[in-house]
């Protein structure tokens, strides 16, 4: 099965124009296992420092079940990639027209 070709994939969706009504969300994916690549050292580690500097900027990273998370995710196979970009989709439709 082939996979995404993404060391770290983030979406930052900040759409309100006030910053006091701003619902700052991000997703962040690191993979360094692919089907036909040898394991990649760094990606879940990049993914990690990230993650950490858009929580000090006031992001929400989102999970993987749309739920607010502290982490990057790691190591998505092409199906919970897909199933992570439409979720996360959603909740940032939600949470930046509030």
């Amino acid at each position: 099965m082939p996979r995404y070709a993404l060391l770290i994939c983030v979406l930052l969706c900040n759409f309100c124009t006030t910053p006091a009504l701003a619902k700052r969300v991000a997703l962040v994916i690191g993979n360094s296992q692919y089907q036909n690549l040898s394991t990649l050292d760094n990606p879940s580690h990049d993914a990690a420092a990230v993650a950490e500097k858009l929580r000090t900027l006031q992001f929400d990273l989102i999970g993987e079940n749309g739920s607010p998370t502290e982490t990057a995710l790691t190591d998505l196979d092409r199906n919970r990639f897909l199933r992570v970009i439409d979720k996360f989709t959603g909740v940032a439709q939600v949470r930046t027209s509030l």
